[in-house]
Order: C-alpha cells, then sequence, then structure tokens
C-alpha cells in the first residue's frame, strides 16, 4: 500500500517481565510478541514497517527479524509521543498515513487494523483512534465526546474522573494518523507530571484546531490485552490457543479435550483428523486428513500422512507417510523420513533414517543414520553401530530382509536385500543379498540359502 506505514511501539524496558530478554521477544505459541503486529500490518498489505526501540534492546531484537524492518532509535523512553517524534525525526521518507500500535498488543487482528485503515481514508481524518464501547475502564485511556457524539480527547486513567469500575468507551492504543500535519502538533504534546509525552494528546490538540478526529470499533475484546508480565503472556497464550483450537474443530478436526493440547498458529490440521489430550504440536507441522495423534504426543516440523496413528510419541524434523502406525513412546529425530504402511512400536528411536515402505520395526530399536528396504522387517533390539568415537556411519539395509533380535549392525555397512541376520549377531562385514549372518562376530554363510 503506497503512502501507507506501519509504526510498532517496543521501546519499553518491559520491567515487569523480570527478565533479562527484552520484553517484546518473549514468546506466545512459538512466535514472539513483536511477530504478532508485524504480521498483522503485513496482512493488510502494508510493507514499510519501523519499530521504535531502545539502545539496549535494539539489537536482539533486529537479530531475531528479517531485514525488511526498519528501526527507530528513542534514547530516552519519555513515552508514545516521544517514540513518534523520534521516527519523524529519523525517517527517510514519512508516509502520509502511519499505523501506530503497541508491540505488546499480540491480539490485535488484521481485521480491526483494515477496519481502521478504511475509517480513516473513507473519512479523511486527521487521525483515527480504534476503541471500544461498554468496557470496564480499568486503566485503559478514556474516550470523550461532546454532545454531538464528537471525539474530543483521550483521558488517561491516573487523570480521569471515570472510575476504574465504571463501564465506558475505551481506548484500543491503535492510531491512524495523517502525518501532514502532525509534525506541526509534536512540539505542543507537552509533557504529563510523570515526564512523559503521548500520542493520545494528538486527540486534543486536533479537536481544538478543528481537524477530523475519527474512530473505527475494535473487532473483539480479547485484542486489547497487553503483556507487561508473565501472568498476562499466559492469559494472551491462552485466547489465542482457544482461538486456534475453536478455528480448527469448526474445520473438521476432532479435538478431544480443547483445553489440554498446545497447537501453534503455524501448524496445518487437515479433515477428520483426530487430536488426543496432551498433545503438543509445534512449528511447520502438517497433519493429514483422518490422522489419529496422541495421546501424550510431541511433534515439531512433522510431516503425518493420511490415516496414519502417532501415539504417545515424540517427533522432530521428520515425516512419516500414509497408513503408518508409530509408537507408543518412539523417538523420530531430525531427518527421518518414513514411506506408507510403516509399523514402529514401542521405544522405537530413528535418527537421519529413510524408511522405505511395509517395514516392521516392533520394539527397542535404535536405527540411526540407516536406509532401509521395503518390506524389512527389524527385530527388537536392533542397533545400528553409527558412531566410531568420532565420525557418523550409514547402514544400508536392502528390501524383505530380515533383522533378528539384538542384531548390532556395525556400520559403514551394506546388507543386501532377502537377508537374514541370528539373533545377538553382530554383523561388521556387508552381507550380500541372499545370506546369513549369525554369530559374534557374524559369519556370513557362503550360499543363497536365505528366501526372505
Amino acid at each position: 500500500m503506497d503512502n501507507w506505514a506501519g509504526l510498532i511501539l517496543a521501546a519499553g524496558k518491559g520491567s515487569r517481565m523480570k527478565s533479562n530478554t527484552p520484553k517484546v521477544l518473549h514468546k506466545i505459541l512459538g512466535q514472539s510478541l513483536i511477530q504478532f503486529p508485524i504480521t498483522a500490518l503485513r496482512e493488510t498489505g502494508i510493507t514499510d514497517i519501523n519499530l521504535v526501540v531502545s539502545p539496549d534492546n535494539k539489537k536482539p531484537i533486529s537479530a531475531t527479524l528479517d531485514d525488511s524492518i526498519k528501526y527507530t532509535l528513542q534514547k530516552e523512553q519519555k513515552g508514545t509521543g516521544d517514540a513518534l517524534v523520534s521516527y519523524l525525526q529519523q525517517c527517510e521518507t514519512v508516509p502520509k498515513n502511519l499505523i501506530i500500535q503497541n508491540g505488546d498488543m499480540p491480539l490485535i487482528s488484521q481485521g480491526s487494523i483494515k477496519d481502521l485503515i478504511q475509517t480513516h481514508s473513507s473519512e479523511d481524518n486527521f487521525i483515527t483512534i480504534v476503541t471500544l464501547q461498554d468496557c470496564t475502564a480499568g486503566d485503559f485511556g478514556r474516550v470523550i465526546r461532546n454532545k454531538e457524539g464528537l471525539v474530543t480527547k483521550i483521558e488517561e486513567a491516573n487523570e480521569s474522573t471515570i472510575q476504574s469500575d465504571q463501564q465506558t468507551e475505551v481506548n484500543a492504543g491503535i492510531y491512524c494518523v495523517n502525518t501532514k500535519n502532525v509534525s506541526e502538533f509534536t512540539s505542543e504534546l507537552g509533557s504529563k507530571h510523570n515526564g512523559e509525552q503521548y500520542i493520545t494528546s494528538l486527540v486534543e490538540l486536533a479537536y481544538s484546531k478543528g481537524l477530523k478526529v475519527g474512530f473505527s470499533k475494535l473487532k473483539h475484546r480479547d485484542e486489547m490485552l497487553g503483556v507487561n508480565d508473565r501472568l498476562q503472556l499466559s492469559q494472551a497464550t491462552a485466547v489465542m490457543q482457544k482461538q486456534i483450537v475453536e478455528q480448527l474443530m469448526l474445520s473438521g478436526v476432532t479435538i478431544i479435550n480443547p483445553n489440554n493440547v498446545y497447537i501453534e498458529p503455524t501448524v496445518s490440521i487437515q479433515q477428520d483428523a483426530t487430536i488426543l489430550q496432551n498433545s503438543t504440536l509445534k512449528g511447520a507441522t502438517k497433519i493429514g486428513a483422518n490422522a489419529i495423534i496422541g495421546p501424550n504426543t510431541t511433534i515439531v516440523n512433522g510431516n503425518i500422512g493420511d490415516n496414519s496413528v502417532v501415539e504417545s510419541s515424540t517427533i522432530k524434523d521428520s515425516s512419516i507417510g500414509i497408513q503408518c502406525h508409530v509408537g507408543p513412546y518412539s523417538h523420530l529425530r531430525e531427518n527421518t523420513e518414513v514411506k506408507n504402511n510403516v509399523h514402529i512400536g514401542n521405544n522405537v528411536e530413528l535418527k537421519n533414517t529413510v524408511l522405505e515402505s511395509e517395514i516392521k520395526a516392533g520394539h527397542f530399536c535404535y536405527l540411526g543414520d540407516a536406509t532401509i528396504g521395503k518390506g524389512t522387517n527389524i527385530g527388537a533390539g536392533t542397533i545400528t553401530c553409527n558412531y566410531d568415537g568420532v565420525n557418523k556411519h550409514r547402514t544400508i539395509i536392502g528390501e524383505n530382509t530380515f533383522i533378528g533380535c539384538d542384531t548390532m549392525l556395525v556400520a559403514p555397512l551394506i546388507i543386501g536385500s532377502n537377508c537374514l541376520t541370528g539373533a545377538g549377531a553382530v554383523v561388521t562385514k556387508d552381507v550380500p543379498s541372499g545370506r546369513r549372518a549369525i554369530g559374534v562376530p557374524a559369519k556370513i554363510t557362503p550360499n543363497k540359502d536365505w528366501k526372505g
């Protein structure tokens, strides 16, 4: 959107968080607070986004964001008005219209911002504020109107005659300003008793000079929830989690206990999937149709195919094909790829491994740095001995091979198709297709006497 920009206020110390981490870098459902207003602005088409930061938090904040974000340095935290002045002084090209919002309000929606933009544009206002009516005043700024219903000013909570327990119209803390004349007023913002300047003072100044002050309504009361401490962080997390879970259920996903799951907004779940209690889904996880996840399952950046079941297991940076069963108590680690119709039973760990279709690994295995062919059976207690103390090595097993219980596969190693290893075998040499490997160390039969 040409002539539009977003200004996000993020210079506050956040002392109530009692943390060495800047407040806006604390996370809700896997994303830092500052990501939410950035995303909301971008979803409305605004790409020119500037963050007001302090000398102390600029470096850690900028390290987490992409290079398209711009920064305004507020040397001293003297209020939102001073933040706006700092921006106007430091910005090379000031846009015509500037949306201003706080970096610690993660629930402000794209819809509320779109309404603000539409109202500001259609009414050609000098400043447009977002308000919520019939709200308990609390610590929010009170919106004051004249007899004609025009907004005349915003009273701060500590200066208002409207008591905190009264119902009134309150300021949601998000604004749109026409910057053409705003620089003329910044010198008149004045300072409050605490030495700070507030953006809200622009409302009274504009009204007194006959400039248009408009308002748009907040989509939902929950959007006003700001995060100043860890209790409020948990409250915002609960609201956002509830929204995600409700949206998923309305789209055709069964969630057995909606109050007892953790699902990040980046997760995709297809219709008719079922999420059981105590399940955690994070990152770029994708769950296919009719899949069953849980109970007590954690998936991080996992891709689970249609009609697959993952029971009481952990999956990270791995994929599972269709019609598979994993668990209980198994662990699929980074770079594991499981093809279709695979059964992985209890207490199986896989890392950097490819399992082709129709493989069975029922119990108590470690398969690391391995490629295993279609139709192979992995016996209980099998281990790929992939680490020699210095380097990792790969094990390759062909199709329709039977790996006996407690087999030690000492990598680097290649076992052909239609092979067999005896129970307790320690295989240190490659096994050609159709052969048996039996004993410690395993001896390889000379003839192809194993049919698989």
